[in-house]
């Protein structure tokens, strides 16, 4: 079961535009929307990391 909160519909790249001959666009789009997905899990795990090394020390 997936939990939907709107947000693909929303801030998703419009699919319409590969419809519309655009697919580079649309590509790029949904390629750097992942890439921010991944860099934000990164940085909070590294943030995780940095606090407890700080708090451990």
């Amino acid at each position: 079961m997936q939990a939907k909160f709107g947000m693909d519909e929303k801030w998703g790249p419009d699919p319409n535009l590969v419809a519309r001959g655009e697919s580079k666009t649309y590509w790029w789009l949904a390629g750097f929307r992942w890439f921010l997905i991944v860099a934000g899990w990164v940085q909070g795990i590294l943030l995780t990391f940095g606090i407890n090394r700080r708090f451990r020390d």
